[in-house]
């Protein structure tokens, strides 16, 4: 299964979203699309649900050569359907009827998932510039001026994530649908279990910080860059009032002369 944008009529549609941008999960059959392209999914139909051969085998495939001490991955447990998910990774072991209602959950889970991940990842590319950025929001001088367009793009950067971050947060924080259902609690335990909603707002406070950090440089530029011109048209002024006296005693030594 993979997220993408656009429309085809020979591609099988498993879910949409509208937000952050108009997305479809599809399904995808062959060899196993790449974790960053979208969801792996392993569908295990059983009456055995607690079978503990069979959820490691499951955890096993989700996870392939990694120790069991190592492990990442969340195993969730909920009205005896057996639920391993990481990133990139699922496997579902319930009764038939279920495994639609909870392929959908996961689905959904993970698309956002995804999302966080993605800003989560923006943000550690942007912290190594923000270290040598920040000393430009106290002290910016005519030797930081030609870096002011590569500021400038920055701080357009970050808001575009805050822009994204906007449209994605009410999603994340929409409160659990009730009557409660098999997919919405499974869900809710996904969140819960993969700290979704701490995520949110760390990713919240860093880029309130990166927006602070880089208003301020574009103030102490702002303000550089007007302090210079108001300093050209001082010397300009100088230099015509120069000229002005210059000429006038060049007239009055003329005169004299006379």
């Amino acid at each position: 299964m993979e997220f993408v944008t656009g429309a085809d009529a020979a591609q099988t549609t498993l879910m949409e979203f509208k937000v952050p941008r108009p997305c479809r999960a599809i399904l995808v059959t062959g060899p196993a699309a790449a974790p960053s392209a979208g969801l792996t999914m392993l569908l295990v139909p059983t009456i055995d649900q607690e079978d503990p051969e069979l959820v490691a085998n499951v955890w096993s495939w989700v996870e392939p050569d990694v120790p069991e001490e190592l492990r990442r991955g969340l195993l969730i447990m909920l009205q005896g359907a057996r639920i391993i998910w990481s990133p990139g990774r699922a496997g579902l072991v319930a009764t038939a009827e279920r495994l639609e209602a909870l392929r959908r959950a996961v689905i959904d889970f993970s698309f956002f998932d995804g999302e966080v991940r993605q800003f989560e990842a923006e943000l550690a590319e942007a912290w190594p510039h923000l270290e040598t950025d920040t000393p430009l929001a106290f002290d910016f001088d005519i030797r930081a001026m030609p870096r002011r367009d590569e500021l400038a793009r920055r701080f357009q950067r970050v808001i575009g994530l805050r822009a994204r971050l906007v449209q994605v947060s009410p999603a994340i924080d929409s409160p659990p649908v009730h009557p409660p259902t098999l997919a919405g609690q499974l869900k809710e335990r996904l969140k819960e279990r993969s700290r979704l909603d701490e995520r949110i707002e760390f990713v919240d406070e860093q880029l309130e910080l990166l927006e602070r950090v880089y208003e301020l440089c574009g103030q102490r530029s702002s303000e550089l860059a007007i302090a210079r011109n108001e300093a050209r048209l001082e010397w300009i002024v100088i230099i015509l009032l120069a000229t002005e006296t210059l000429a006038l005693l060049v007239d009055l030594m003329a005169e004299n002369r006379i």
